[in-house]
């Protein structure tokens, strides 16, 4: 029975299905947990999980000698700190730990206030053409396409605050501000560079290449959806086919009064204009194609 009626079984959440067991409450990676593990334990933790990704606490257990059941509780115990990444029934060690998230931080800061000064310039050029260019009455206003500075003055002002002392809560409303203005802020701050680009061009397409081989499903599904490809580009070929032969019958009509006779070089004239020259190659015998391609 679960300890809180209506809630998912421990089992369903705990890792690898075990059902874990607390000294004093649930030990399901939700609230703080009774497992304390010794210092020793987490240490041989935090040293296997260097550099490794999605470890199962079973593999853990073997690995440091411990119970399969404490290694649950201590992967839990880990997670709760920050200190591992949870996916699925797996953990990874989180790479970001005090000093990185103060770097991050630090960064995060200088970047943002960078962007601003820019930003806050750029404006400021943009809104004096506008009022030189209202002064010598090229323009009704300078207000309609003015950018406003304000709010982005105000943003900056409260952002340097950040820069003493770390205040991750005022950082995110900064940063809610300021996207208020201008909603594509994080795309235009951070970008791949060419050379990152192209090394996760290389390594998506490495991934695709040793992705699972099909199965017999697979090839059904595949060769169901080449079928159906090939049925749509035969519609619409034969669409195009009955498209140039209404073209041609239109001008079957100018053709048949034109004969022989020079003086009907008006009508020719009027035939090229009516289907265009790049249509009118069509009809000549080496493009015509009446059977749809094996």
């Amino acid at each position: 029975m679960s300890p809180n009626p209506g809630t998912p079984q421990c089992a369903e959440r705990c890792a690898e299905g075990v059902h874990v067991t607390a000294k004093t409450r649930s030990t399901c990676g939700f609230g703080t947990t009774g497992y304390l593990p010794t210092i020793e334990i987490e240490t041989k933790a935090i040293s296997y999980l260097q550099g490794k990704a999605k470890v199962f606490p079973g593999e853990l257990a073997k690995q440091i000698g411990i119970h399969r059941n404490t290694s649950a509780k201590l992967c839990i115990y880990l997670w709760s700190l920050g200190k591992l990444l949870r996916d699925g029934r797996t953990y990874t060690r989180n790479p970001m730990d005090a000093a990185a998230a103060d770097r991050i931080y630090q960064e995060r800061v200088n970047d943002l206030l960078g962007f601003l000064d820019l930003e806050i310039y750029r404006r400021g050029q943009h809104n004096r053409l506008l009022a030189n260019a209202y002064a010598a009455g090229k323009i009704d206003s300078c207000i309609n396409k003015r950018q406003w500075t304000d709010t982005l003055i105000k943003a900056r002002t409260r952002l340097r605050n950040c820069l003493k002392a770390q205040n991750p809560i005022l950082l995110l409303d900064i940063e809610r501000e300021i996207a208020l203005d201008i909603p594509t802020w994080a795309g235009g701050l951070y970008k791949r560079t060419p050379y990152e680009q192209q090394d996760l061009t290389i390594d998506r397409r490495i991934a695709y290449a040793a992705r699972k081989p099909r199965t017999g499903k697979d090839d059904a599904f595949h060769a169901a959806r080449q079928a159906r490809v090939l049925a749509k580009q035969r519609a619409a070929w034969e669409a195009s086919r009955e498209a140039d032969r209404l073209v041609q019958a239109k001008a079957e009509f100018p053709l048949s009064q034109m004969g022989a006779d020079p003086s009907k070089l008006g009508l020719a004239m009027q035939l090229i204009e009516l289907i265009g020259p790049e249509t009118s190659n069509r009809f000549l015998p080496s493009h015509q194609e009446d059977v749809w391609p094996a």
